[in-house]
């Protein structure tokens, strides 16, 4: 796997596998990016150019997957943030109702979700100062969109997040573990709960009034969530979720384990 520190100009990105950058990323991964936003109608044709001003900070993290063909199945960006300066809060701006959901969850005990009360030990503010401030934004996540690919591209997604819990490993003497925030689609959403992937939905409904597609706003906790996939296992000791080996994969090539 490659991991490096790009700058507009720097590194090209690897012929197949995952690849992992900080500062600026892949114009490769860009042009995915872009088409995927097109693609789902979130912009118009002549949308050229998704970067912002997230994409060039050295602590920004970049992970992709490249397929056979050379090309990038899957992207994903994680950028550290706080609560109310998140691009994922504020992708609720346009949803007074969704966005006053999140700050309830935020600031109280329990919050309600489908009609479903939700009981919290911690709001988030305790577990971001528990975290040592180490909440990331967890955007971009976006694919190829092709349909002859969709295995191949549900296995770039896992090995990203395999990648991407190896990244969220706690440094020795931080007290605490990292909180992921995300607003994400009702497939992206589907993907991930199928892998087992433990996330709280703290609200859902639709971002753009012109369109019908439904939106999700989470909260997870990478590092949890790579514990529970880990645990679950069968009498032979072999993973219960059959995608997890997809994710162990992804974690043991960022954390260098030759296996």
């Amino acid at each position: 796997m490659t991991e490096v520190m790009r700058s507009r100009e720097s590194l090209a990105l690897p012929e197949r596998g995952l690849a992992i950058c900080l500062g600026y990323p892949w114009p490769e991964l860009l042009e995915l990016r872009t088409e995927y936003v097109v693609a789902m109608g979130w912009f118009d044709s002549n949308h050229t150019d998704d970067t912002d001003e997230y994409d060039g900070r050295d602590d920004t993290i970049h992970i992709c997957d490249v397929g056979a063909d050379g090309k990038v199945l899957a992207g994903m960006r994680l950028t550290k943030t706080n609560f109310f300066g998140s691009l994922s809060l504020s992708m609720l701006e346009s949803n007074l109702e969704m966005y006053e959901d999140v700050i309830r969850y935020h600031r109280s005990e329990t919050a309600e979700v489908d009609g479903e009360v939700i009981t919290k030990t911690e709001n988030i503010d305790s577990i971001i100062e528990k975290a040592g401030q180490r909440m990331m934004d967890l955007t971009r996540l976006v694919d190829n969109l092709n349909e002859e690919q969709k295995f191949a591209r549900f296995a770039a997604f896992l090995r990203m997040f395999g990648a991407a819990f190896a990244k969220m490993e706690t440094p020795e003497g931080v007290h605490g573990e990292p909180t992921w925030i995300f607003t994400t689609t009702e497939k992206m959403k589907n993907q991930l709960e199928a892998a087992g992937i433990d996330i709280t939905v703290i609200t859902k409904g639709k971002i753009d009034a012109h369109k019908d597609d439904i939106s999700y706003f989470c909260v997870a906790r990478p590092a949890h969530a790579f514990r529970l996939l880990e645990s679950t296992v069968d009498e032979q000791g072999r993973p219960k979720r059959g995608g997890f080996k997809y994710i162990k994969a992804g974690y043991d090539e960022a954390m260098g384990i030759v296996g």
